[in-house]
């Protein structure tokens, strides 16, 4: 019967419009995100007088692709309930309830608009949001920092670019042991302008301590005088430990195509991937997100005309979706902070909403 009602003409109709909704949710959300965001730039041009107005929009525009991932569970939530609003109150889901359709029916029947919207965010949106924000997070750091420090992750290891007023170093560190603070086989190439490379260093082990590299069993190769092995060795470095452990790629920098394999090297690189694994999960739990709004939406917004308090209801759908956010975000952090397994962390509060919302469209079909 479902199946049936699920690609029927009616169904069809009511997705258009729920789909219509979610088009026009989505454009206004980005419009008033985007004046935020222009706002706040425009204040912090202020110190940053070679910024100019035409890479302020640049900048705008390529976070468009993270802010749609953000806010796409609440435009979902907006839509359905509006739609479910205005077909209610056009007696059109009357209409459908008396030929046999139940209202879980009729909810359920946005699925394939849920499962559309799902498969555009991990297939086209977040692929490129991952690019895109990169980019932006790139041109920001050039207009309005000085970052002196990168990372990247890779099979052979951890490799920073650290920059200081006399030297540039280029480093490889091959494990992280996080516990003792420790870096294992560390290997320094120092640079200097306008010679270029001026000697590698080799260390069985690392430590910073102090403002500076404490480098043990050391191979120095130098160029001009060869080679030397040292028992420790110094270096100046802005660098502290649990700078480096900050400072990896951002998980949104990343796709959730790629975050698998970047998850693998940071285990292997021996720093943590929590927050990496959360974030790869809170893709996959967006779908049981999506479906959780359309049928909050539906549990508020699908009571019958003639009992009234129809705009209370929907003033009451808005504050429930917003404690929904609240203590998603909650059990989230707690998740980030290993105090939840990553899992009930992600899917907790999705099923409770689920849960409540059942039992409210169920209370529904009985009156």
């Amino acid at each position: 019967m479902f199946l049936r009602y699920l690609f029927s003409k009616i169904n069809l109709y009511f997705s258009k419009v729920f789909l219509l909704w979610i088009l026009i949710v989505m454009g206004v959300a980005l419009f008033v995100i985007s004046l935020a965001e222009f706002a706040e730039y425009s204040r912090r041009l202020v110190g940053a007088s070679a910024v100019s107005l035409g890479e302020v929009i640049n900048l705008i525009i390529l976070k468009i692709p993270k802010h749609i991932q953000i806010v796409l569970p609440f435009v979902i939530f907006i839509a359905a309930t509006i739609t479910f609003s205005k077909l209610n109150r056009t007696s059109e889901i009357t209409i459908v309830r008396n030929l046999g359709i139940a209202i879980r029916q009729i909810i359920a029947g946005f699925s394939t608009v849920v499962v559309m919207a799902f498969l555009i965010l991990i297939v086209i949106i977040d692929p490129i949001s991952s690019i895109l924000t990169q980019k932006q997070s790139e041109m920001e750091s050039r207009a309005f920092s000085d970052s002196n420090v990168t990372i990247s992750i890779f099979d052979d290891g951890i490799w920073l670019r650290e920059n200081t007023d006399n030297r540039q170093s280029i480093i490889n560190l091959e494990t992280i042991d996080v516990p003792h603070k420790l870096f294992r086989n560390v290997t320094f190439h120092n640079f200097s302008e306008p010679a270029g490379l001026q000697e590698r260093l080799f260390a069985k082990q690392a430590k910073i301590k102090n403002g500076e590299w404490l480098l043990e069993n050391v191979t120095i190769f130098s160029l001009g005088k060869g080679t030397r092995i040292v028992d420790s060795y110094e270096l100046k470095t802005y660098l502290t430990f649990q700078k480096i452990l900050d400072s990896n790629l951002p998980p949104d920098f990343l796709s959730f195509w790629q975050l698998p394999d970047y998850i693998r090297l940071l285990k292997k690189s021996g720093l943590s991937a929590v927050r990496y694994s959360l974030h790869w999960h809170s893709i996959w739990g967006s779908l049981g997100v999506f479906f959780a709004m359309i049928y909050l939406a539906g549990s508020f917004a699908l009571r019958p005309i003639r009992r009234g308090g129809t705009v209370t209801l929907v003033a009451l759908a808005v504050f429930s979706g917003l404690i929904f956010y609240f203590l998603n975000n909650v059990v989230l952090a707690l998740g980030l902070a290993e105090k939840l397994p990553i899992l009930i962390a992600v899917w907790c509060p999705t099923i409770i909403i689920l849960l409540l919302s059942h039992t409210l469209i169920l209370h529904l079909e009985e009156g």
